[in-house]
């Protein structure tokens, strides 16, 4: 199943993979590339629905 925690899970395995002798440049290169995803926060109703589990999370 596709939640969006597996999915930030794998990105964050995925940086940490690549660069598995450098554990700080690989989650700073792993939040960059999340803060540029999440430019536009998402509403706080959305964001309580999608933790809740009842919808997807958009956006971010």
């Amino acid at each position: 199943m596709n939640t969006p925690v597996t999915i930030i899970g794998a990105g964050l395995a995925k940086a940490l993979a690549a660069r598995p002798d450098d554990v700080e440049t690989a989650l700073a290169e792993y939040e960059q590339a999340m803060f540029v995803r999440c430019e536009t926060p998402m509403e706080e109703d959305v964001l309580l629905e999608s933790l809740s589990g009842t919808t997807s999370p958009r956006g971010c």
